[in-house]
């Protein structure tokens, strides 16, 4: 591959001079645009508008996580590994509560929308990413290795495709777990059992008995997420407090300082003190769901929503799958500039991603809808063959 078009981080490190001023510079930066890029709407609590501006704030610090983990020799401060993770967990675990409709249930339709939204565009990018590794690093896998992804299973060395691959196969088991839990379980039911289905992750992973590289926290962050939509009312009258948002805010602060501090002096990896990592830090990404879902709530009550960040929103998942390859191990922007400047070409990398995901969401949105409507016309014809009126469509004409 060449060096000077595309970097390879995955051995050689990139050098920054002062990390952690750099990264707080690039979270100001994405802070500021994303209040300034708003536009006048009016918007409920964790409504789609507000969940978009979460999933797009929620991809930034993903992206931002791995420029620090993958790309940089060096760890920056605060530390924001996960936090993104566990805002995804958490929206999806109250998105899918949320929006499920029991006495409608079925496992075809609930299928069907996860192989179109999730697995569709994961196995064609699996694709691209598999003949990118092998014409531009000259590495191939195991079939059996291959098989295992492309069902969405991934445990090393498969994983390292994108390095966000584990969390395709973390939250396949959630959304099996929830499907199956809701089918046969009442609402308190199945809430709880997704509860105990997490409680026994953690213990697994806490054992290591299962390969599962994610932080213990994010066991119980798709179940809480189930539980605020459950109590969707009470809890939102208690946050709307002034004295709970000084609380909470103050809280999120000390735990990302702290968390952040743990880091820095290694805790996180000596075995004498991951247990207390785990807790602050646990703590910590929490606390970022609660005071991130309150500060978006806050402007949509002034009746404001971030275009900036919705935008990211809509596109998340594609960037998602999208950025991990590009970064890390065929990086196009990063190289181009010197090490000083990596604010500049890290704005640009966020910007090219953003296209690409754009590009990707649009060819999938437009390819489904012309499917819809080519499984309508002939719905139509059979309908006006056999004699049988009642057809109807999938807008209900």
């Amino acid at each position: 591959m060449n060096e000077l078009i595309l970097r390879n981080y995955e051995i050689s490190k990139l050098s920054i001079d002062y990390p952690t001023v750099t990264n707080v510079v690039i979270l100001g930066f994405l802070l500021i645009v994303s209040l300034l890029w708003t536009q006048k709407q009016s918007t409920r609590f964790l409504d789609r508008d507000q969940t978009d501006q979460l999933r797009g704030g929620s991809i930034l610090l993903v992206i931002m996580t791995h420029l620090w983990q993958h790309v940089s020799a060096v760890e920056a401060s605060p530390h924001l590994s996960g936090y993104g993770v566990s805002m995804f967990l958490f929206i999806s675990g109250f998105a899918l509560t949320s929006t499920l409709d029991k006495p409608t249930f079925t496992w075809s339709r609930f299928l069907s929308r996860r192989l179109r939204r999730m697995m569709v565009p994961y196995w064609a990018l699996t694709v691209v990413w598999l003949i990118a590794d092998y014409f531009l690093l000259h590495r191939t896998y195991a079939l059996r290795d291959m098989m295992y992804t492309f069902a969405g299973i991934n445990i090393r060395p498969i994983s390292d495709i994108d390095y966000v691959r584990w969390y395709i196969t973390w939250i396949i088991m959630w959304y099996f777990a929830f499907a199956a839990s809701n089918r046969f379980l009442s609402n308190y039911g199945a809430m709880l059992s997704i509860f105990g289905f997490g409680i026994m992750l953690l213990v697994l992973r806490v054992m290591e008995a299962i390969p599962l590289v994610s932080h213990p926290i994010h066991m119980l962050t798709f179940p809480l997420g189930m539980l605020l939509a459950t109590y969707r009312r009470n809890v939102t009258a208690w946050l709307y407090g002034r004295e709970t948002r000084l609380l909470m805010v103050f809280g999120t602060a000390s735990l990302v300082l702290l968390g952040s501090g743990l880091v820095l002096l290694g805790w996180e990896t000596a075995e004498n003190s991951k247990a207390v990592y785990t807790v602050f830090g646990g703590g910590a990404q929490l606390a970022w769901c609660v005071v991130f879902a309150m500060a978006v709530a806050a402007l949509g009550r002034y009746g404001y929503v971030s275009t900036f960040l919705k935008s990211w929103g809509t596109v998340s998942y594609g960037a998602f799958l999208i950025h991990g390859p590009l970064l890390i191990k065929y990086n196009p922007i990063m190289g181009l500039f010197p090490g000083y400047a990596v604010v500049m070409s890290f704005l640009l990398f966020l910007a090219m991603v953003w296209v690409l995901a754009f590009f990707l969401h649009s060819f999938l949105d437009h390819m489904w809808k012309w499917l819809d409507t080519r499984s309508q016309s002939t719905e139509r014809l059979r309908a006006l063959e056999t004699g049988d009126l009642n057809v109807r469509t999938v807008d209900g004409s």
